[in-house]
């Protein structure tokens, strides 16, 4: 991937970031937005996330799929695109070992 290219996804990260934490809240969740990526004409996002306790992944990532056409136009003001971006929102994988150690610590 090129520079620019780079220089766009870690903008939309950042943006995407900024807009959950101005208008959502989740009580007792620990959101983070870990990857952004978007097409070369900025049309189509797909937003990785990761979300603590893991247990509550469901009801975030529904809430935040509802919630698409919203992001999308707030993306678009904020990062001064020419067209809103369809999302995907996709949740990172590699949670599951983070969720092991959360058991393990809880534990302790």
């Amino acid at each position: 991937m090129d520079s620019r290219q780079d220089k766009i996804n870690t903008l939309l990260q950042e943006k995407i970031a900024l807009i959950i934490n101005a208008n959502f809240d989740f009580p007792e969740v620990f959101l983070t937005v870990l990857r952004v990526s978007a097409d070369n004409n900025v049309s189509e996002l797909i937003v990785e996330i990761s979300v603590l306790p893991q247990k509550l992944t469901g009801s975030v990532l529904k809430d935040l799929r509802r919630q698409s056409a919203f992001f999308a136009k707030e993306i678009q003001k904020k990062a001064k695109l020419k067209r809103v971006p369809k999302i995907s929102w996709r949740v990172e994988d590699r949670n599951k070992d983070v969720s092991s150690l959360e058991n393990l610590l809880n534990s302790l």
